[in-house]
């Protein structure tokens, strides 16, 4: 369980795009990972 500040209501203690930004980060390091195992380092 988690608590919630006074004045907060349930469910909106968190910051959306904070929250999309740290997926799509996560997102995209995996993706680059995958690619250079696949295509190898271009020089």
């Amino acid at each position: 369980m988690e608590e919630v500040p006074v004045g907060i209501d349930p469910g909106w203690n968190v910051h959306p795009g904070k929250a999309r930004l740290s997926h799509t980060q996560t997102l995209g390091k995996e993706k680059d990972i995958e690619f250079r195992s696949i295509v190898g380092t271009i020089r």
